[in-house]
């Protein structure tokens, strides 16, 4: 990451930074996969005193903003896509300050979450409407740190407890186990071409997520009736920290 280099110091000194980028990954088919760091969120997440956030469309662009303003213990870096995507209903600016919020929920308890984040929040949303055998939650989770900071009751009433969680992000799956059963995310390098053609062959399309949550839901709810039980596993966000 070409930004590394004033990114440590200022992570070091707790300083009042801001760090404005574009999220690349495999979007950026046209450039190689030289160009295509997939690693690139999981770095910054796992860098200390460091806020990282992936706004999904306008008003969450302006929610970070106030958020990185606001931040006073140490800078933030605002990651933003460089496709177009559209402004989604239920979208709240004030929400970021959260780092995840439920974006669009069902009217009964619902029995899957899909997380989205960035430049992937929309698909999460075309990719629920067409999971139409459940009732599907959509998350927009826009900052790890920002929700590791949330009481745990605020964690619990966004990610149900014992209730299916996908995450869709278009980079390194690492770190998604905290907040997600299953992520659909890059697991090696990315590829050239053109971004739609890209985007579909790695899957990153409305249709192709939705028919791999309802793959992976259907295996993984399968093993679960073998062993007796109808509850999705506790999520390591579901608990307060004890190395704080």
């Amino acid at each position: 990451m070409s930004a590394s280099s004033p990114l440590l110091p200022s992570c070091l000194s707790h300083f009042h930074c801001h760090f404005l980028s574009h999220f690349r990954s495999h979007s950026a088919g046209e450039d190689g996969p030289t160009h295509q760091p997939i690693e690139a969120a999981t770095l910054c997440r796992a860098t200390p005193n460091l806020v990282l956030i992936r706004p999904g469309d306008g008003n969450e662009c302006s929610g970070a903003y106030i958020v990185a303003v606001k931040r006073r213990d140490g800078p933030t870096v605002i990651t933003t896509t460089r496709q177009n995507v559209p402004h989604l209903a239920g979208s709240k600016a004030e929400m970021v300050a959260k780092g995840a919020y439920v974006l669009q929920d069902c009217k009964e308890k619902p029995d899957l979450i899909l997380i989205g984040t960035g430049g992937e929040l929309h698909l999460a949303v075309e990719a629920a409407k067409l999971l139409n055998k459940f009732k599907v939650r959509v998350v927009s989770m826009p900052s790890w740190e920002l929700f590791d900071l949330q009481p745990v009751e605020y964690r619990r009433e966004v990610l149900l407890e014992g209730v299916a969680a996908v995450s869709i992000e278009a980079a390194s799956v690492t770190g998604w186990e905290r907040y997600s059963h299953y992520c659909v995310g890059m697991v090696g390098f990315g590829a050239s071409g053109q971004l739609k053609d890209v985007f579909k062959y790695f899957g990153y399309t409305g249709p192709q997520i939705a028919e791999t949550v309802q793959r992976w839901y259907d295996t993984y709810n399968g093993r679960l009736k073998e062993l007796g039980t109808k509850s999705f596993p506790l999520l390591a966000c579901h608990f307060t920290r004890v190395d704080k």
